[in-house]
């Protein structure tokens, strides 16, 4: 399947409803094929990729972002082509690759969607950028940083509400990361109405019910609940983060903007290379979890056992 068609639509449309999306990919998918997973597996890579934001202001709604070519972290000498795009412009791009002797690469990722990158001195992807009249933005990674929402934040702008009433509810166990029965102190809930309405809370040391999008409510609980749940490891630059929690959407396109390329899963837990420390440690406090050791601090304690020199 060509899911490269179902981007280029969604650029010609901008926007539209989680209802559209799914008709559309069930339209490409065909008819024996599994709707469900390929409408899961295609919102997180286009999210995660840069290419669109779903659920836009926590509603059934996505939108195209506007077309990027984005430096990665150095010492790469490499951009990612990021937001919507068009056959013309995949083709205008490529034209302008070649006449600044830079290098286009494609990749296949969620079995046929390609992702374009463009690798060359940074003068030069910035000069291609502009011969295709997009953007260029050398420091790609910091801006999707600067579109962050910390969760402290996300907790002192929420509105307290009332629970609904006759809807089911369930609550996040940080113990199985699942979704249990009931109502839990200060965890993330899930209450649903009998015709499919979701909404989610934080359940707050007071008693107050947050509400907050379902993945900002998890780390929002986490954070109160002193829960870890997202890591560095600083000598291989990954960031981990659970398969059944995972980071806001912003936070994991930052993430997966560090490599270029969608996180990997990896024994319950979405993997995502090539993080600087920099960037990991800002993730991490934003997200309320506790930021990795500063490498400099890591070295002085290897350098003593038991607080005498080695």
């Amino acid at each position: 399947m060509n899911w490269d068609v179902l981007l280029h639509w969604m650029t010609h449309v901008g926007e539209g409803s989680w209802a559209t999306f799914r008709n559309a990919v069930a339209r490409l998918a065909g008819d024996d094929a599994d709707v469900d997973y390929w409408c899961r597996t295609l919102r997180v890579v286009m999210s995660d990729l840069g290419h669109v934001d779903f659920f836009v202001d926590d509603s059934r709604r996505w939108r195209v972002r506007a077309p990027v070519l984005g430096g990665l972290p150095p010492p790469q000498g490499v951009a990612a082509l990021a937001g919507g795009r068009t056959p013309k412009l995949s083709a205008t791009l490529s034209e302008a690759v070649t006449a600044r002797a830079c290098r286009l690469v494609e990749d296949c990722v969620a079995e046929g969607l390609p992702s374009f990158k463009v690798e060359g001195p940074r003068q030069w992807l910035a000069a291609a950028a502009a011969d295709a009249a997009i953007p260029y933005i050398e420091d790609f990674v910091g801006a999707l940083c600067q579109e962050i929402v910390p969760i402290p934040l996300h907790i002192q702008r929420a509105r307290a509400e009332t629970a609904p009433g006759n809807w089911s509810v369930r609550s996040f166990d940080f113990r199985t990361l699942t979704w249990v029965d009931g109502i839990r102190p200060r965890s993330a809930c899930e209450f649903r109405s009998r015709y499919g309405e979701r909404r989610f809370y934080v359940h707050t040391r007071r008693g107050e019910l947050l509400r907050l999008p379902k993945r900002q409510a998890v780390y929002a609980a986490a954070m109160i609940s002193e829960v870890v749940l997202s890591e560095y490891e600083l000598a291989s630059s990954t960031l981990f983060a659970p398969t059944s929690a995972p980071l806001p959407e912003a936070y994991c396109r930052a993430a997966c903007m560090c490599s270029g390329s969608p996180a990997q899963i990896d024994r319950g837990r979405f993997v995502f290379k090539n993080v600087p420390f920099d960037v990991a440690a800002f993730l991490l406090l934003a997200a309320g979890q506790p930021g990795p050791a500063h490498p400099r601090v890591r070295l002085a304690s290897e350098e003593s056992v038991h607080g005498q020199p080695i």
